[in-house]
């Protein structure tokens, strides 16, 4: 009962929304561009109470509002309630045939590890660009899930921009999005698309109203005012000047905040981004670019090279670049696919999983497992004959497949959190971690409980970090520290008091070292044998949060989440091969001893010559 009244309660304080939005429209001249009208709503799960009496006052007056063309919301969407309260606005939505645009929030993307994919499922449409005569509206999503100050434009989003860029000159744009400007990490990229005009940027703040005037006029809309009620905004683009006037919600008052005239804000020129041509350090042999969003490692064989993207595209090259064969998975690829002689593994977030065959490309078969799939794979030898397939589950499972056949081999339920690391193997034994940073260790054969180590965490969930040697399980703690287990009874060996927060670890090929990233830069070095940090190394960073390694024989190279790449060599020397290029790296290989792979998330590929 009570669940149910929340939900309601959430759906009441959307309608509410939605209708005073539409009678403000009334009283005041078109919002944003003559003869239409516009409704901007920020941080809607921060509104407060309403009572049935105001809801069928103002039912009625909607009936006679008849020219809103599109209602904005900003921030919080779906935090504040349930799956059920979210379904009810959607279905309001397509009832009122409203032209509704949603930019949902941090929070959105972080109360859990599959919101990111079940918001996109509810919210049809996350980026949109709609033209009308002298003005541009651009919405898109801008979170990275889990860091909450810092953000990217996809390049898909940046795409369809460049779509209706032929359609934007001179015009006036109006963008929105979940972050301000100077969290975008890759906000020279936007910019550039829409250079030449004048931009005023949107974006929802929580306790005030804030402009900047450099390089876009940026105003965020506050959901409450200093007394923690709920306030909204309207904008008018009126007479050449723009107006912003805050409406309370608990009577007529209206508030003057700020006017500009449209003549004087500064048109957007092209910014300027670090440029890798003719560098001393290294030589580009190949670059290819798959335009399209990439976060998964890269697969390599003998001249062999599998890159998988986002949207279910599975491409093989060879060392040179040419490509061998494209083959498509239907559904979304975001864990680590697993390459084993002549299958190639993959997933998807929906719960499919595929086996391709690696030489050509083609579908051997598929497996329906019938909810969300949120773990990297991984290939073990249970026995001479039966090869196995691992992966977890958003309902806390691990199954076990036959990788030739998937015949299931068994499947448990050991959490109620999502498993969310690859499951690895040693001694007939499998480690894998769920979202709360719980370790667990089962046996390969059977799937029985070895041991648990318990551990808890509800505001930070876990990444993908367990690693091993022949003896201990080397995971993190919820605070960021590294914590050696014992691999025959899970007890605690010793910990490395480091508190990162990029939550990540990566082992050396002799099994020597760990090493951990934080945001800032800073390289830890790690004995397996006792926990004691041997060595770290500043790189001088400021918000990182996600890294590559790999090594040849005596160098380390780390890739980075700005687009740069750095050298470690045994002396410890660093020496910075690329510059960023604010273009997260997400696959990192070695060819040979001189050569690298390099492939960011916008789907950048380039095969490099390290030549000093």
């Amino acid at each position: 009962m009570l669940n149910a009244a929340m939900s309601d309660n959430f759906f009441i304080k959307i309608f509410q929304i939605f209708i005073l939005f539409l009678l403000i429209g009334e009283v005041y001249t078109p919002i944003l561009c003559q003869n239409k009208k516009y409704a901007i709503i920020s941080n809607i799960a921060f509104f407060g109470k309403s009572d049935r009496s105001k809801i069928e006052l103002l039912t009625t007056l909607l009936k006679r509002e008849k020219n809103v063309n599109i209602i904005l919301m900003l921030g919080e969407v779906e935090s504040s309630g349930s799956q059920e309260s979210s379904d009810k606005l959607y279905s309001f939505i397509s009832d009122n045939n409203l032209n509704v645009k949603i930019i949902p929030g941090y929070n959105d993307y972080s109360n859990s590890i599959l919101s990111q994919y079940l918001i996109r499922q509810e919210i049809d449409e996350q980026t949109f660009v709609i033209n009308y005569e002298d003005v541009c509206l651009f919405g898109f999503n801008s979170v990275i899930p889990f860091e909450k100050n810092i953000g990217y434009v996809n390049i898909e989003s940046l795409g369809l921009l460049d779509e209706e860029s032929k359609a934007l000159k001179g015009k006036l744009i109006y963008s929105f999005s979940n972050l301000p400007l100077n969290k975008i990490i890759n906000r020279s990229q936007l910019l550039n698309r829409i250079k030449n005009n004048k931009m005023i940027y949107f974006y929802p703040e929580e306790n005030k109203f804030t402009v900047k005037n450099d390089p876009a006029l940026e105003i965020g809309l506050p959901a409450n005012d200093k007394n923690n009620k709920p306030v909204y905004h309207l904008v008018e683009n009126k007479n050449d000047s723009i107006f912003v006037i805050k409406k309370y919600f608990d009577n007529d008052n209206t508030e003057f905040l700020f006017a500009e005239s449209l003549n004087k804000l500064k048109v957007i020129t092209e910014q300027t981004t670090p440029s890798d041509k003719n560098n001393p350090t290294y030589k580009q042999i190949t670059r290819i670019n798959y335009n399209s969003t990439s976060t998964t490692k890269l697969n390599l064989a003998d001249n062999r090279i599998y890159i998988t993207i986002d949207n279910g595209l599975l491409y093989l090259i060879d060392f040179n670049g040419k490509e061998k064969f494209v083959s498509e998975i239907f559904g979304d690829v975001k864990s680590n696919p697993v390459l084993y002689r002549d299958l190639f593994l993959v997933a998807t977030v929906g719960g499919d999983l595929y086996s391709i065959n690696s030489n050509n490309g083609e579908v051997i078969q598929v497996a329906g497992i019938g909810e969300n799939i949120t773990s990297d794979l991984n290939v073990i030898d249970l026995d001479k004959t039966i090869k196995s397939v691992v992966f977890g589950t958003s309902k806390g499972r691990i199954l076990s497949y036959d990788a030739f056949t998937f015949e299931i081999l068994w499947d448990k339920k050991l959490s109620d959190k999502p498993i969310i690391s690859k499951a690895v193997y040693e001694n007939d034994k499998l480690i894998f971690i769920d979202a709360s940073y719980s370790v667990y260790c089962v046996n390969a054969k059977s799937g029985v409980l070895i041991w648990k180590y318990s551990q808890k965490s509800s505001d930070n969930p876990a990444y993908n970090f367990p690693i091993l040697n022949a003896s201990k399980v080397f995971t993190l703690s919820p605070e960021g520290n590294v914590i050696a287990l014992d691999l025959l009874q899970g007890k605690k060996v010793w910990s490395a008091d480091i508190k990162t927060d990029i939550k990540k670890l990566y082992i050396n090929k002799t099994k020597t070292h760990i090493f951990a990233l934080n945001s800032s830069g800073k390289l830890f070095a790690i004995s397996t044998k006792d926990g004691k940090i041997d060595f770290n190394i500043e790189l001088n960073k400021t918000n990182i949060f996600s890294f590559e390694i790999t090594e040849s024989d005596n160098d380390i190279f780390i890739g980075l989440s700005d687009g740069s790449l750095y050298r470690i060599s045994d002396n410890k020397n660093v020496k910075q091969i690329i510059e960023p290029t604010f273009s997260p790296i997400t696959g990192l290989a070695k060819i040979n001893q001189d050569q690298l792979i390099i492939k960011n998330i916008d789907g950048n590929l380039s095969i490099i010559k390290i030549t000093e």
